[in-house]
């Protein structure tokens, strides 16, 4: 669960591909091209690829080492005075803060609406941006006035939001990742409290934890506000690559907040890694019941449809991380087809530029024109999602996995690994087959007993649709609005 920048390459709403400059031009399935026709397509692409200006990268997670300016070895005074400068300015807001929750109180006028002000690092696809938009656009009619806070340009993915009559959006250019040693970070602390004095926000929801101790700063610093944080990842399986210093910062940020888990594998997993914890961690289910909004010409549909023919479109939806382990799911289909199996490969990402270019040369080498296709940053995909036969994922590590629930609301049946995440949302043999991870033998002998039997396909599909269409994000809204009245109902933190 978790979202990342906008790089060089981008798509637009229908996988279309251009150049950092934003000029659109048609994607076009390779197998619909001539061999002179794809030669040229190849070196018109790679041109463009080279061509796009760089945009600096997002500040990353908790348990990912961020990559910025300053390198420890070559500035080992910048180092320790950075360590000295965010430790004491924490330390110093925790009893103000204390002293500012006793005095203001957190419960606002009953005649009013709640304010919140939400912050996420990037709207671009993959659960946090789902959870932000499906979550905002369920919540009860004047109920609440959101103000949206997203760290980046407007990347042209949100008529929603934009539209919206509760939701304001502020597009903000921050650094607030503690672990970035960035001397810039405490500007950026007083930045974000602006914000909030401005926005009269009673409460904040952060869906970056590993920016809590700043934001907790900056809402210090504007009156004491409340912070919630929404966990989305298995933070006790990648916790040795950051600083100490840092993830006991940030672990006594979270302890001080009211937590939300989308997935009980991520409550359990939150729960471990920050016990003990003072306010239980409140499970709110995301929803499967999306509500497409957005422009989908049916070009791409239709691209696909001639491009794949009779065969089964075997796909997988993936951010570009080392953890989705997508090279397994392209071994896997090439096996298949070296089998003489009849499928179409869909491989539909999001993620970085680099990591784009690389995935899709990856493809290009794996594939030949004709077995599948590479599509990047394509806009509700989900609008794709009933050209598939079978929904694949080979992710080792999840929160959740929106895609399972993306597959199975629209009755695809899905082959995924047998890690607790998908086990919450399918039942090996019932409602999904699932395979031990890094096994990509495991994963072809699942697809190809899904291939062979079409009336196991359709009662899978069908399970799984009934236990999918289970999760309503109307649910999800109100559960969240329920604890926003809770958290500024209670009194004021225990303690500093």
């Amino acid at each position: 669960m978790g979202t990342e920048s906008q790089g060089s390459i981008h798509g637009d709403t229908n996988g279309r591909l251009s150049s950092g400059k934003d000029v659109w031009r048609e994607h076009i399935f390779r197998n619909l091209l001539n061999p002179a026709e794809f030669s040229a397509y190849e070196d018109k692409l790679e041109e463009e690829i080279c061509s796009g200006d760089p945009i600096e990268s997002d500040p990353g997670n908790i348990t990912r080492r961020t990559e910025s300016g300053w390198s420890p070895s070559r500035f080992p005074g910048h180092l320790r005075i950075y360590n000295i400068l965010i430790k004491s300015a924490y330390c110093l807001s925790l009893p103000v803060e204390f002293l500012m929750a006793r005095i203001k109180g957190r419960k606002p006028p009953a005649d009013c609406p709640l304010r919140v002000l939400r912050i996420v690092s990037m709207i671009t696809q993959g659960g946090v941006a789902k959870v932000c938009l499906q979550s905002i656009l369920a919540m009860p009619a004047k109920a609440v006035r959101y103000h949206l806070l997203v760290f980046g340009k407007n990347p042209r993915l949100t008529p929603e939001l934009d539209q919206h009559p509760y939701v304001r959006l502020t597009y903000k250019k921050l650094q607030l990742w503690p672990g970035s040693y960035h001397f810039k970070l405490f500007w950026h602390i007083f930045s974000i409290a602006r914000i909030i004095r401005k926005s009269r926000a009673h409460l904040i929801h952060l869906h970056e934890p590993q920016f809590t101790p700043v934001v907790r700063m900056a809402a210090m610093l504007a009156g004491g506000v409340p912070v919630c944080v929404q966990l989305h990842s298995d933070y006790t399986s990648r916790r040795n690559s950051i600083r100490d210093e840092v993830i006991e910062m940030t672990r006594h940020s979270l302890r001080k907040c009211r937590l939300i888990a989308c997935s009980e594998t991520i409550r359990c997993a939150g729960e471990a890694w920050l016990s003990p914890i003072r306010h239980p961690i409140v499970l709110v289910q995301d929803g499967a019941d999306d509500n497409v909004h957005g422009k989908f010409e049916d070009t791409l549909d239709q691209d696909l449809s001639c491009a794949s023919g009779d065969r089964v479109v075997v796909a997988m939806m993936s951010h570009l991380v080392p953890l989705k382990r997508i090279e397994d799911f392209m071994q896997g289909c090439r096996q298949l087809l070296d089998e003489g199996r009849e499928i179409y490969v869909i491989l539909m990402s999001y993620g970085k530029t680099g990591p784009a270019k690389r995935m899709k040369r990856y493809f290009n080498r794996t594939f030949k024109p004709g077995e599948g296709e590479f599509l990047f940053k394509v806009r509700n995909p989900q609008r794709l999602v009933h050209r598939v036969g079978i929904g694949i994922s080979t992710s080792s590590l999840e929160g959740l996995g929106l895609n399972i629930l993306e597959y199975q609301a629209a009755g695809v049946p899905v082959v995924c690994t047998n890690i607790p995440a998908h086990r919450e949302m399918v039942a090996h043999g019932q409602s999904g087959l699932l395979y031990e991870p890094c096994h990509v033998d495991g994963l072809v002998n699942c697809v190809k007993q899904l291939l062979d039997d079409a009336v196991i396909r359709q009662r899978i599909g069908r399970a799984g649709q009934d236990s999918a269409m289970r999760r309503k994000w109307t649910d999800t809204a109100r559960k969240t609005l329920k604890l926003y009245q809770d958290i500024l109902t209670s009194g004021p933190v225990s303690g500093p």
